[in-house]
């Protein structure tokens, strides 16, 4: 995406539910625009590696997560531009999506270092670990 003429991010965006901002993984931080006149408006700041995603929690408009190849998961009041938590995942986390089917469950893959693998783990955007599995295995416990 290019706003002003410059390229932004390779990464994926994230507009907020309301449409008003646009969010984008820039290096080790998230930097934030509004929609509709493209002006920067704040970077937030806490990745020690690369952002990966930015995902609109979908159990608070108010808050996203993101991942990155530091291992962590990070939830943030973008009012405020705080970390509310930070989970420490372990291994570098390559993507992360977003969905609200399933109760506010955010999926992120990784790659298991000790065992030369790719993983997926399920969690809620409050941290609570309800799956994780190896490539080609399933996804979510049954419900």
């Amino acid at each position: 995406m290019s706003l002003h003429g410059g390229l932004i991010t390779k990464r994926p965006l994230c507009y907020t539910t309301d449409g008003r901002l646009l969010l984008t993984p820039c290096g080790n931080a998230i930097r934030v625009y509004s929609a509709r006149s493209g002006d920067h408006i704040a970077t937030l700041r806490g990745h020690e590696a690369e952002v990966t995603a930015v995902v609109q929690d979908p159990g608070n408009d108010k808050v996203v997560l993101s991942s990155s190849l530091d291992g962590t998961l990070r939830r943030w009041d973008i009012q405020e531009g705080t970390v509310l938590k930070a989970w420490n995942i372990g291994e570098p986390v390559e993507c992360m999506v977003g969905h609200s089917k399933y109760g506010a469950l955010v999926n992120m893959v990784h790659s298991s270092v000790s065992s030369s693998s790719t993983c997926i783990t399920s969690i809620t955007s409050k941290g609570t670990a309800i799956g994780a599995a190896a490539a080609g295995a399933p996804i979510l416990p049954a419900i």
